[in-house]
C-alpha cells in the first residue's frame, strides 16, 4: 500500500492548462476517485502519476519518496485501462503472466503467481482460453489481474468500466471495489460516471476548469457542494436565487396563490451570515408532493413528467420559478401525471448555500 501526495501541479497542452496548482492527497489504502466530464483532464492527471507525462511544475509523492522524474518501470504501479489491452495472441494466463515476465521475476515462480492472481479475480478455470473466447466483464477482471499480479504500490484504473454495457458496469463496479478492499490496495479510479464513483469510493475528488473543485466522501459531495460546478454536475438539482434579510433567506419562489418561501439563515448549511443575494440547492428527492394543502404546502402544477420503473422524476411550475422533483413509486400514493395540480413540502433543512469558486487545495 501507499499514500500518494500531489503538490502545485500544473499541466498544459500547447499552452492551454489542464491541471493548475492540483494539490491532493490520497491516502494510504484508499479506494479515490477523480471525477468530471470528459475533458477537464482526470487521465491527464493519473498519466502523471504514472509517469507517462511530466509536469510544467510541482512534485509527485509515493510514500513520501518524490517520483515526478522517475520513468514509469520504477513507480510500481498497477495500470488497467478503458480498452483492457490484453494480448489478443496469449492466452488469459499468458496475459497475466506478461507483467513478470518483463520483471524478470524467477520462472520457476510465475505460475503459482498467475494461478493466484487469477484465482483472485475468480477466473482460474479460464486460464488456457484466448481473450476472444471471454465476455467483457471477464476480459476486464484478466486486466485487472495482470495489474494485480506485479504486486504494485499503487491500482490506476483508467475509466475501465465504460465499454461495458449498463448492468455489466453495476456488477464491475462490486467486483473491483470486493477487490480493492480484500488486497488493500491504494486505488486511483478515473471516471466521468457520478453514479460509479459514488457507489465505490471512500473519497471523491472533482475536476473541472482545470481545478479540484472539491474533495470529499460520497455524502459531504453529493449533500454539501462546495460551490456551483460540483452541484450542477453530481446529480439533479435545483437552484434557487434567493435574498437575505435579517436572517431570514426570501427565495425567488412563489406558488400559485402568490405564497413566498422563507427560511431562516441559520437553518440553511453554508449561508452563515449572509447578506444579500445568496443562490441555494437542494435535491430533486427533497421536494415531496402531498396528498393535503397544509400551512407549509406550495401549490402548482406538474409540467413534465418522466418514469424510471422505480421512481417518476418531473417539473413543478409555480406562479414563479420551476422545480424538479424525484419521487420512489409508492403503491400507496396515488400516481401522478403531466397537468395535474400538486401540493408540495419543500425539505427545508435540505438547503445548502452555492458558491462560485474553485478550491485552492484539496488533501486528506
Amino acid at each position: 500500500m501507499a499514500k500518494i501526495v500531489f503538490e502545485h501541479l500544473d499541466y498544459a497542452y500547447a499552452k492551454k492548462n489542464v491541471l493548475t496548482d492540483v494539490n491532493l492527497t490520497i491516502n494510504d489504502g484508499e479506494f479515490f476517485s477523480l471525477l468530471g466530464p470528459s475533458g477537464v483532464g482526470k487521465s491527464t492527471l493519473l498519466n502523471l502519476l504514472a509517469g507517462f507525462l511530466s509536469p510544467q511544475r510541482g512534485s509527485i509523492f509515493i510514500d513520501d519518496k518524490d517520483v515526478t522524474r522517475l520513468p514509469p518501470n520504477k513507480r510500481r504501479l498497477g495500470l488497467v485501462f478503458q480498452n483492457y489491452a490484453l494480448f489478443p495472441n496469449l492466452t488469459v494466463a499468458g496475459n497475466v503472466a506478461y507483467g513478470l515476465k518483463i520483471a524478470k521475476t524467477p520462472r520457476a515462480e510465475i505460475p503459482q503467481k498467475v494461478t493466484d492472481a487469477l484465482a483472485l479475480v475468480k477466473l482460474g478455470q479460464y486460464a488456457e482460453r484466448m481473450p476472444r473466447e471471454l465476455s467483457g466483464g471477464q476480459q476486464q477482471r484478466v486486466a485487472i489481474a495482470r495489474a494485480l499480479v506485479v504486486e504494485p504500490r499503487v491500482l490506476l484504473l483508467d475509466e475501465p468500466l465504460s465499454n461495458l454495457d449498463a448492468k455489466l458496469r453495476k456488477e464491475m463496479r462490486i467486483v473491483i471495489r470486493e477487490l480493492q478492499q480484500r488486497v488493500g490496495i491504494t486505488t486511483l479510479l478515473v471516471t466521468h460516471d457520478q453514479s460509479e464513483a459514488l457507489s465505490i469510493s471512500d473519497r471523491i475528488g472533482v475536476l473541472g476548469d482545470a481545478h479540484l473543485q472539491q474533495v470529499g466522501t460520497p455524502t459531504e459531495v453529493y449533500d454539501q457542494p462546495q460551490n456551483q460546478y460540483v452541484a450542477n454536475f453530481i446529480g439533479s438539482t435545483n437552484f434557487i436565487t434567493s435574498d437575505a434579510h435579517n436572517g431570514q433567506l426570501n427565495l425567488a419562489l412563489k406558488d400559485d396563490t402568490g405564497k413566498q418561501l422563507t427560511l431562516a439563515a441559520a437553518a440553511v448549511a453554508g449561508t452563515g451570515a449572509v447578506a444579500g443575494e445568496t443562490t441555494l440547492m437542494i435535491r430533486p428527492e427533497n421536494i415531496h408532493l402531498m396528498k393535503e394543502a397544509t400551512d407549509a404546502t406550495f401549490s402548482g402544477t406538474i409540467t413534465e413528467l418522466e418514469y424510471l420503473g422505480n421512481a417518476v422524476q418531473g417539473r413543478i411550475q409555480f406562479a414563479t420559478g420551476q422545480l424538479t422533483f424525484y419521487r420512489l413509486v409508492d403503491q400507496a400514493l396515488p400516481p401522478v401525471h403531466a397537468g395535474d395540480a400538486v401540493n408540495v413540502l419543500v425539505d427545508e433543512t435540505a438547503f445548502v448555500a452555492i458558491h462560485h469558486h474553485h478550491l485552492k487545495e484539496a488533501g486528506a
